[in-house]
This record gives structure tokens, sequence and C-alpha cells, in this order.
């Protein structure tokens, strides 16, 4: 049996309905219209996002620089190098 669109297994959902001024709204509109996602995906993913900066106490942010040399993982084999 497969699961219903939108749910995960071991996950139970809860609805909320939010009334939310058309001001506030322009922003998740935008990001929406420029990913060509929905709104709702666009709310859910910044919640997530700001409830994570909570719980750590500290934004979460991707790493600038260099990425990770190959070399680096340890769990990783090195690949050889041709070039």
């Amino acid at each position: 049996m497969r699961p219903r669109r939108g749910s995960r297994r071991g996950r139970t959902q809860g609805r909320v309905n939010v009334d939310l001024r058309q001001g506030v709204l322009r922003e998740p509109d935008a990001r929406a219209a420029r990913l060509n996602i929905s709104r709702q995906a666009v709310i859910k993913t910044r919640l997530g996002w700001a409830l994570d900066q909570e719980r750590v106490g500290k934004p979460r942010t991707k790493k600038a620089g260099k990425p990770r040399s190959r070399a680096l993982c340890r769990h990783r084999k090195p690949r050889p190098h041709f070039g």
C-alpha cells in the first residue's frame, strides 16, 4: 500500500490554518514564483529553518570557502586522479 501524497512513514501530521496579511505573503509568493514551487513549500521550509535556528541557538548557514577534499574524508577511499 502506497502512503498518501505528502505523508511520511512514522511521522504524524497536523493541520494549521493561519491568516496572514497580503504584505506578509509578498516575499514567500515571490520566492515561490522564482523557484517554481508552491507557497506552502516555501512557508514550510522557512518555518523549519527558523525552528532549527531557535533550537540550536545560532543561524544555520552554508559554510563558505573551498569544499573539503575527498582525501580528508576518512570513510571514503581516495579516488585516483586522472588529468
